[in-house]
């Protein structure tokens, strides 16, 4: 079983064109059994152009959960209304979170279960300097200009967190062997490379998912978890990095190249 990770293309930066047809030429020669976008496709709701978007997603079934940027646009709509306008507008792919508070979308493939979550930062982890107020009201990120997020982010995060813990909990019931989990925001340390002393980290992260991940791990230890994530770019960790049955990357990505990352799991047998 192939899995091919792609995320943060920014397609509307520049000129993409080459670089994702050279892309997904590569990714062609792989012969994957499923793609995984990351999010960060573009700003679908901004550009009416989606030929790239296509190409993007020519290979099939192609795996999606939504990024920040997909959910930019001029009307700043809140993030529950932009996701499900992009998702509306999206007419590639299969999304794995199919509206904001999503508890039971999966997909499963040759004893692999996908889920997935955008993730939104949660300004949770006890090593930041200032207190989740002060990050909450600050909006210290781009976001702001295109995404209503007015009274902060918490509003958004904490039922999206309640419902990715539910989805989480479908794995317990799930016979597949391997646990896919994709994700904008990274949700462990072994992803993204966080620095309390810049305020602008804690809008990369988010603490408590990756706490529900290593607890339904802890309690599945007959399974094999791959979380990916993205959203940080350069400052993602681009590496997987092993815990117990627990594997975790973080792409690395800039605006301008496109890349992705492999993953094979050996067929099993009961």
């Amino acid at each position: 079983m192939k899995i091919i990770f792609t995320s943060d293309n920014h397609i509307y930066y520049g000129d993409q064109r080459k670089a994702v047809k050279d892309m997904m030429t590569a990714i062609r020669k792989e012969h994957p059994d499923v793609v995984c976008s990351c999010g960060d496709v573009g700003e679908i709701l901004i550009s009416e152009d989606l030929s790239l978007v296509q190409e993007l997603f020519s290979i099939q079934p192609t795996l999606f959960v939504p990024g920040n940027h997909d959910l930019y646009s001029q009307q700043k709509y809140t993030p529950p209304e932009a996701m499900e306008r992009f998702l509306r507008n999206m007419p590639y792919g299969i999304p794995l979170q199919k509206y904001w508070t999503d508890t039971t979308t999966v997909y499963e493939k040759n004893d692999c279960l996908f889920l997935g979550s955008i993730l939104f930062p949660d300004f949770a982890d006890p090593r930041l300097v200032m207190g989740k107020r002060y990050y909450d009201d600050g909006c210290c990120t781009i976001d702001g200009t295109y995404i209503n997020l007015r009274g902060g982010w918490l509003q958004y995060t904490m039922p999206l967190l309640d419902a990715f813990k539910t989805k989480l909990q479908l794995v317990d019931k799930s016979k597949c062997k391997n646990v896919i989990i994709v994700t904008h925001y990274p949700c462990f340390l072994s992803q993204y490379n966080l620095n309390p002393n810049e305020d602008i980290s804690a809008y990369f992260y988010c603490h408590q998912a990756g706490e529900m991940i290593k607890e339904v791990a802890g309690r599945n230890t007959n399974k094999k978890f791959y979380a990916v994530a993205a959203h940080g770019h350069e400052y993602c960790r681009g590496e997987w990095i092993q815990e117990g049955n627990l594997f975790t990357h973080g792409i690395k990505t800039t605006y301008v190249s496109q890349d992705y990352v492999s993953l094979e799991i050996p067929s099993t047998t009961d």
